[in-house]
């Protein structure tokens, strides 16, 4: 199973989460690769199957895009 908690990250004790945001936030294109697939809201059927089908789509992570319209 995957335990989220409490983590020694840089001489602090942060929770998994904030170490997880402070490193995407600090490296964001070495997690850009992790969303393979977007959507715009209008599309949000295809999102949903693609995310829930992962294997058969090939999907990592399916997101909405909300940039441009």
């Amino acid at each position: 199973s995957i335990v989220y908690g409490s983590e020694r990250y840089h001489d602090r004790t942060m929770h998994t989460f904030e170490v997880a945001l402070e490193l995407m936030a600090a490296e964001p294109d070495l997690f850009a690769p992790l969303v393979t697939h977007r959507f715009g809201i209008t599309n949000y059927r295809e999102a949903i199957t693609t995310a829930s089908r992962k294997s058969r789509h090939e999907a990592i992570k399916a997101v909405f895009d909300f940039r441009g319209g």
